[in-house]
């Protein structure tokens, strides 16, 4: 009896300390030299110090928001528990970037080439995700640059086809297999985002979507990406219905007799 209360309060400290609050640090700053080289023209840019810095949620509203400091960094602080982690949107009005606020201390870095967010398990998670997709796709456009090609400079297709189906097949196992590894969590979240970026309308998002976790399917980042699918869908009804309506009355107009 003993045994089985001491398993059951184990339990339910391991839930609780899941649920509790924990403090989490951004820490922005940025990698940009004074002087760009642009093209034959070197400039010089002025200092970010003032600058506004947004947090959003992925529906573009306001969490927070701070300024640059006069040594050109930038901090946000709250409490998240581990069981509420979320997907973010940091905004520097030149640049965005999604990444995870988790408990931890979250570095963000601002280079000429993006933004690059790393220091907890997430977004460390996500950079080596990317990572591994971009040498797969890097492998990839070597072996394209080495086919031969017609005169028009394209390989043909009996090159090309095994060569992208090898890419895509590495791919998709690739992230299946990190997946099934992360179901549960805000990385299995953005995995499976990446993995339903070719789907061209909701329905073909939702069908993709059935052999994932709830967990995934429920999430704001999934429904985000649903809701932007469902408007272009109705974007695209309202302008099939506007040229139905023009060419309807550009017919009537072609029956109207003028009577002297």
């Amino acid at each position: 009896m003993k045994k089985v209360l001491l398993y059951i309060f184990l339990c339910v400290s391991i839930l609780t300390s899941c649920d509790r609050s924990k403090p989490y640090t951004i820490n922005g700053s940025f990698d940009i030299p004074m002087e760009l080289n642009m093209g034959d023209t070197i400039i010089q840019r002025e200092k970010f110090e003032g600058l506004s810095v947004y947090l959003l949620d992925l529906d573009g509203e306001k969490i927070d928001s701070t300024l640059v400091d006069e040594d050109e960094k930038f901090c946000f602080e709250g409490n998240v528990s581990e069981n509420n982690a979320f997907f973010s949107v940091i905004d520097l009005g030149f640049a965005q970037e999604i990444f995870a606020i988790e408990p931890g201390e979250i570095t963000m870095t601002i280079t000429e080439e993006g933004i690059l967010t790393y220091g907890t398990a997430i977004n460390d998670g996500i950079n080596d995700v990317n990572s591994q997709i971009d040498e797969l796709a890097e492998d990839f456009n070597n072996k394209l640059t080495a086919m031969e090609t017609d005169e028009t400079g394209t390989p043909s297709d009996s090159l090309l086809m095994p060569v992208w189906t090898d890419f895509n097949d590495k791919c998709n196992t690739l992230l299946n297999t990190l997946y099934e590894q992360n179901s549960e969590n805000l990385l299995g979240v953005y995995i499976v985002n990446m993995m339903t970026s070719s789907a061209q309308s909701s329905a073909e998002f939702d069908q993709i979507l059935e052999e994932y976790s709830d967990y995934v399917k429920d999430s704001p980042m999934i429904t985000v990406h649903r809701n932007y699918l469902q408007q272009l869908e109705a974007r695209q009804e309202y302008m099939e219905m506007m040229r139905d309506s023009q060419l309807s009355e550009e017919e009537q107009d072609s029956d109207v007799v003028e009577v002297e």
